[in-house]
């Protein structure tokens, strides 16, 4: 297993290669991170770009990446 974790260079709308890497990567795949422990805020904006790029809600992508986080760190 392997996951890919995306951050605020994803919410350039010109970053074009990421927003590709994104759109083929299987969402149980996808984990979203900030470099800001003081703004959580930015993993709103990540969630709501991967959501646009995956074609889901915002629910369903941070839903998703938490399960994700969980995995990734084996966290029950």
């Amino acid at each position: 297993n392997f996951s890919f974790g995306f951050g605020a260079a994803l919410t350039n709308p010109h970053a074009y290669k990421l927003h590709d890497i994104v759109k083929f990567l299987p969402i149980e795949s996808i984990v979203i991170e900030t470099d800001d422990r003081n703004n959580p805020d930015e993993l709103i904006q990540v969630a709501e770009r991967v959501a646009r790029i995956k074609k889901n809600t915002v629910e369903e992508v941070i839903e998703q990446c938490d399960q994700n986080t969980y995995n990734l760190f084996k966290i029950s």
